[in-house]
């Protein structure tokens, strides 16, 4: 079990903690937790393509990453002056609803993944997905064993990032694809669905001013729309819950909210 816990919160760091240190420095008007999520990929996937355009070593982009994430971090705890608790406390006081309502994707979609899991018999894309991640963890070892530097690939040679920070991520705690693709098959398909509720529960504003109304009008939509892309063997959420294309999916919801926040008037 701790196998499957601890790539989900290196995964969850990565794809959360530095976006949520921008967002505290320069706010953006939107669901934190999306503009967190779509902050933090946006970090990772341009700094990889600035590293892989000048070819330079792994490393040295790891150290570059790592180390603006670090000064982002200590610039945001200290714009806030650690009062962390007390904006804890009036965040989940003031929209407990809509809260109760991500504990409760989160938790049931959990259950649901732990159960079902990603779609993977044959042919099922997810082999593909798992050869191109694995491709470039082949590389990235062979790279450790012989001792080199070894530059970033190409953004014209892979088909997405996505498949060599699977392999990075496997590279640094020992696995293989397989192994790692049900942590990130569950962080990002319930990323999927969170955006989702998320994105309903904006649009709920709008039309219901009950707290109570708009999360259970966002739950409602969720359920409806995670239905709507299947339930059986080709469910969207298992079938594709391994690849890019999910990733895309949420930030897609992602900037949608972003884009109707910043259009309302102001009150």
């Amino acid at each position: 079990m701790l196998a499957k816990i601890i790539p989900v919160l290196l995964i969850g760091f990565h794809c959360l903690v530095p976006g949520w240190a921008v967002s505290r420095l320069w706010p953006i008007k939107g669901c934190q937790l999306g503009i967190s999520f779509g902050l933090s990929l946006a970090i990772l996937v341009l700094s990889y393509a600035l590293f892989s355009v000048i070819r330079f070593d792994i490393n040295i982009w790891l150290t570059s990453y790592y180390f603006f994430s670090l000064v982002l971090i200590i610039c945001a705890f200290k714009k806030i002056q650690f009062t962390i608790p007390k904006k804890a406390h009036k965040l989940l006081s003031t929209e407990p609803e809509k809260h109760f309502g991500l504990v409760l994707i989160t938790v049931t979609y959990s259950v649901y993944f732990a159960i079902a899991g990603p779609y993977t018999e044959l042919p099922s894309d997810y082999w593909q997905h798992i050869y191109r991640s694995q491709a470039h963890l082949l590389e990235i070892s062979q790279t450790i064993s012989m001792g080199v530097d070894h530059p970033l690939p190409q953004l014209a040679q892979s088909p997405s990032p996505y498949y060599f920070f699977v392999a990075l991520l496997a590279s640094f705690l020992s696995q293989n694809s397989i192994d790692i693709s049900g942590s990130f098959s569950l962080f990002f398909s319930l990323s999927f669905i969170l955006s989702i509720y998320l994105f309903s529960h904006l649009l709920s504003t709008q039309c219901f001013k009950s707290k109570t109304y708009q999360a259970v009008a966002a739950l409602a939509s969720t359920v409806i729309t995670s239905l709507w892309m299947g339930t059986a063997s080709f469910a969207y959420i298992r079938y594709y819950a391994f690849s890019p294309g999910i990733v895309s999916m949420t930030l897609l919801f992602v900037v949608f909210g972003v884009l109707i926040s910043t259009q309302r008037p102001r009150t």
